[in-house]
């Protein structure tokens, strides 16, 4: 590269030449195949947030439709977005609406499949344990009190979700007939509530229920709140990817089935 300084501006031309005769070909091909890439990731970026805008004006649809009285246009919504937006946030929250239509159909089987589904995809830890809540109150709907524990003792990591589990031990205490243990675990359940004084005056009074010996009223405390969460999974579901949020949203919730 020396000699090069003391060449002539002819001979240096000449050498360039030379070069783009031997290499031109493969730098074009480079340079083409380079801004093919970029233009590739661009489209593909513009794709990908046109499928999430469409996917999210479809969940907002979705929410409109489970206030309505028919829950016909909310299935049909939940499995558009789960089978054109698979993968997404949006895909997972409807998902977990998919579930509540039908556990409150009755197709409980069903239910459990599209809870899982949601466990197993979230990318919050929130929106998995709402899943999983509302899995071991299906295991307590169907008497499955052993599957109902295995998928509590599961769940190491309960941070903004500990009364909920708690409560939920006390429920299958009760449904086994162990109202000791019942007690217990809705009096811990209530100590660990720190945002919510009507979720821990509930769980009050289903341990002080138990210790009156008036085992019945566990039951009706169940029964009326079933009735009042309905009209708040739709905030509960929007926010679950913040547990802190969702603790308040769902600790209701958690007197469901």
């Amino acid at each position: 590269m020396a000699n090069d300084i003391i060449l002539t501006d002819e001979e240096q031309a000449e050498r360039i030449k030379a070069w783009w005769k031997e290499n031109g070909v493969s730098v074009v091909t480079g340079a083409l195949i380079g801004i093919a890439a970029i233009g590739g990731y661009n489209y593909w970026q513009a794709q990908q947030n046109d499928g999430l805008e469409q996917a999210s004006a479809q969940y907002n649809l979705l929410l409109g439709a489970m206030n309505a009285p028919d829950s016909a246009t909310a299935r049909e919504l939940s499995k558009t977005i789960l089978d054109d937006h698979g993968g997404t946030i949006y895909a997972t929250k409807a998902a977990l609406i998919q579930a509540k239509l039908l556990t409150d159909s009755g197709e409980l089987v069903n239910a459990l499949k599209s809870l899982a589904l949601v466990k197993s995809s979230a990318s919050e830890p929130g929106l998995a344990h709402v899943a999983n809540l509302r899995i071991i109150r299906v295991y307590l709907e169907q008497g499955e009190f052993e599957l109902a524990k295995t998928a509590i003792d599961a769940e190491s990591e309960r941070v903004g979700f500990d009364s909920q589990y708690l409560e939920l031990e006390g429920d299958i205490a009760y449904g086994q007939g162990d109202l000791d243990l019942a007690r217990e675990k809705y009096t811990s359940a209530g100590e660990s509530v720190s945002a919510d004084p009507g979720y821990a005056g509930i769980l009050q009074l289903k341990a002080d229920a138990l210790g009156a010996g008036t085992a019945s009223i566990v039951a009706d405390v169940q029964f009326e709140n079933t009735q009042n969460i309905n009209s708040q999974v739709d905030d509960t579901t929007a926010q679950a990817a913040d547990p802190v949020v969702d603790d308040g949203a769902t600790n209701v919730d958690s007197i469901q089935n």
